[in-house]
């Protein structure tokens, strides 16, 4: 079952809300960014001085969630989980935390609002082979109009009829077309394998460049994902601002291959990265 909201934090908070309200219990368990709202960020200014008892963030490359659920196994409502972008994940990780949250009886959340349908038709899903309960979309679910979806089993879902959880313009129709239009381009294009295909070419390339001028990879992460980063904040900031000169527009961290790409402009940006080491940064 899904229920459309407008933006991915409401997605998010309203999420937290169904898991809480199936669990009983009050806490999340959470690693990522899963948008704005108070409770995934309880030490901001303005911010409920309590709420902060309530929130627990984990490092999913280095911390174990088996062990946090087993020392309070009746504390936690939701494991929330928003991939990494920066490297990825081995599906035994997944599988380890799937199998620990069923053990606890703790939902577990996949955030895949920047993931969703980039990695796969599927999301993170079917990337990795393993299965939430509920999941989180937005961005590429409409290419850009604004709607979210939280989506899960029927037997946790069911629960939102006892729940009050709207929005502003939730009788909004138009981005309920584009979801459509962009999930058949999905579903019936390469378009999704293409931006694996252009995403991997730009990062091998860009990567033979930088290790032959500074010895180190910039790009890492998921191919339609790259991650930029030299290891050096500084050197990040004059890396991305040389590109722009050069027309090519990045940003230090994630950026995205899209359907709009072309292997002429993946070209046109490998030449562009080959100028600015050739330049030094």
């Amino acid at each position: 079952m899904v229920r459309f909201l407008k933006s991915g934090g409401d997605a998010c908070s309203a999420a937290l809300t169904l898991s809480r309200a199936v669990t009983g219990r009050q806490d999340v368990l959470s690693c990522g960014y899963h948008g704005w709202h108070e409770q995934f960020n309880p030490s901001q200014p303005g911010a409920l001085r309590d709420l902060a008892a309530h929130f627990l963030s984990f490092d999913v490359h280095q911390d174990s969630v088996p062990s946090i659920l087993a020392q309070s196994p009746n504390r936690f409502a939701c494991v929330m989980l928003a991939l990494p972008y920066d490297r990825e994940l081995p599906r035994e990780k997944l599988v380890e935390i799937r199998c620990a949250c069923d053990r606890y009886g703790v939902l577990f959340v996949l955030d895949d609002i920047v993931t969703g349908f980039r990695l796969a038709l599927g999301g993170a899903q079917e990337y990795y082979s393993f299965n939430a309960d509920v999941i989180l979309l937005s961005k590429a679910m409409t290419s850009g109009a604004e709607l979210a979806a939280v989506c899960g089993k029927r037997k946790y879902m069911e629960t939102f009829g006892s729940l009050y959880v709207s929005t502003t313009m939730g009788g909004e129709l138009t981005s309920l077309q584009a979801m459509i239009n962009a999930i058949s381009i999905y579903r019936n294009t390469d378009m999704i394998a293409q931006t694996h295909r252009l995403g991997r070419l730009l990062q091998d390339e860009v990567n033979n460049i930088s290790n032959s001028f500074i010895g180190r990879d910039v790009f890492s992460g998921y191919a339609p994902m790259p991650w930029l980063s030299t290891g050096d904040s500084e050197c990040d900031s004059i890396l991305v601002e040389k590109l722009l000169k050069h027309g090519i527009y990045m940003r230090e961290g994630v950026n995205f291959v899209t359907g709009a790409h072309t292997k002429e402009a993946i070209e046109k940006t490998i030449c562009a990265f080959l100028q600015v080491f050739q330049e030094g940064i």
